[in-house]
């Protein structure tokens, strides 16, 4: 097999960078016009904002577009960057009519700003960039030695120009107040451009200052693996042995979860520092092969506990959305865990954690994909559980969380409980139609 292609930059001239530089701030520039553009136009109801899904999709666009820009500017061929562009413009389009559709009949209590499908799309497209640009660089298929590099990296990077943008918002209000300056330098505009502008210059400053910010990564690589590895083993060994000497597995899948995901990336530490594919050329090798082989142990012992936890819960109230993320939590993860056990049989070196760590990023990425859509959308597994469930008489009439239909299942659950509503044949029809219509008029209920 040819070597890989080594993930560093090849050297540019100063020109390049300073036209590079003046072109993401113009993109901050710009999306912090049209973020603003936004802004106004949905307060003053006018078209085409005024329609609900439309001004989600397009601040989907707005928000996820020129930050993926910034990322891919200078670090990605241009033909692969307007590919990748034009992919992630399309799924915020798609993605973000659907998310609007599915909750158009149902109350919501947030602005679309903060819509659930944000986070998922956040994590898709980091994700998704990390294999793009990955492949992009080596110009194979072969994604296997840098991928938790590239997380680490990316996640630097947005850490700095987030407190970046932070600071320079901060230092842009002292000095409007302090210096007295005109009214209308306190203007959503002006906060608007100045966090978006300084967001894009550090993410210019983080991409080409990367040697710079390498030294944090390795110190936060140390750190993970060599201090918080050990004390998370101990402090889940802890948990784990309370949770079953009590026999109190409800509820526990959340921060079983929890302890899972912070050992994988605890696991992929030292392969970020380095670059590496294996823990060997880590300076404390020899204690940390220790540590991997327990904490690999260790997550699958958590995993299998959250299942058999989730099941426990599922058995007893049957399928929510919550739940049906937590199983898509333990799929990902689990998949991580599977892997990494093979990777035990392969020595010292732990090979297999390389690849194990690829196959899962793009399985992860097809699996959030289907969360969004009607394929796997956790409101409407929940609602075909949920009827099923009442329809075989598993749960009574009486007993039925028909809130849980029309607070938290979207439009599916909405559908449902109309038709619920109608019931006229069956067990117990009339008390369903009542309940139904009683939920339907907005009355809180069960939020077990």
């Amino acid at each position: 097999m040819t070597p890989l292609k080594t993930e560093a930059a090849e050297p540019i001239g100063a020109r390049t960078v300073a036209n590079v530089a003046l072109i993401r701030l113009l993109i901050g520039l710009g999306q912090g016009l049209l973020l603003y553009h936004l802004r106004t136009t949905t307060m003053a109801n006018d078209w085409p904002l005024s329609d609900a899904a439309v001004a989600r999709a397009l601040l989907a666009v707005v928000i996820f577009v020129p930050v993926t820009a910034l990322f891919s500017l200078g670090v990605l061929r241009p033909r692969t960057l307007a590919l990748w562009l034009a992919v992630v413009a399309c799924l915020c389009v798609g993605l973000g009519l659907h998310s609007q559709w599915r909750e158009a009949p149902v109350p919501i209590f947030y602005p679309f700003l903060v819509a659930p499908v944000f986070p998922a799309l956040a994590l898709l497209f980091f994700i998704g960039q990390a294999l793009v640009s990955v492949a992009d660089r080596t110009g194979s298929r072969d994604l296997r030695p840098q991928i938790f590099r590239v997380y680490w990296r990316q996640a630097t990077q947005l850490l700095f120009a987030g407190f970046f943008a932070i600071v320079s918002l901060w230092v842009f209000g002292a000095c409007t107040t302090l210096f007295g300056a005109p009214r209308s330098f306190h203007e959503p505009i002006f906060t608007v451009l100045v966090t978006t502008t300084a967001f894009a210059g550090a993410m210019h400053l983080a991409i080409t200052g990367e040697k710079a910010l390498a030294d944090v990564q390795q110190f936060a690589a140390n750190v993970f693996a060599g201090l918080m590895l050990p004390i998370l083993l101990l402090v889940a060994s802890v948990f784990l042995g309370t949770m079953l000497f009590r026999l109190n597995m409800t509820n526990a899948t959340a921060t079983l979860l929890g302890m899972a995901f912070a050992l994988v990336v605890m696991i992929n530490s030292p392969a970020a520092s380095t670059g590496a594919s294996d823990v060997s050329t880590s300076k404390f090798h020899r204690p940390l092969e220790y540590f991997h082989r327990i904490a690999i142990l260790m997550l699958i012992l958590l995993l299998v506990v959250a299942a058999v936890a989730l099941g426990l819960r599922v058995e007893q109230y049957g399928w929510t959305p919550a739940r049906i993320i937590a199983a898509s939590g333990v799929a990902a993860l689990g998949l991580h865990a599977v892997g990494y056990a093979a990777a035990l049989r392969s020595g010292r070196t732990l090979l297999g954690l390389a690849s194990t760590n690829t196959v899962a990023a793009g399985a992860i990425c097809l699996l959030l994909v289907a969360l969004m859509t009607p394929l796997a959308d956790p409101a409407r597994l929940t609602v075909a559980d949920q009827i099923h469930r009442l329809e075989t008489g598993r749960i009574a009439a009486r007993n039925f969380d028909y809130h849980l239909l029309y607070w938290r299942s979207a439009i599916y659950g909405w559908q449902a409980l109309e038709r619920l509503t109608k019931t006229t044949d069956g067990p117990d029809a009339d008390l369903i139609a009542k309940k139904a219509k009683e939920a339907h008029g907005h009355a809180y209920g069960s939020t077990r």
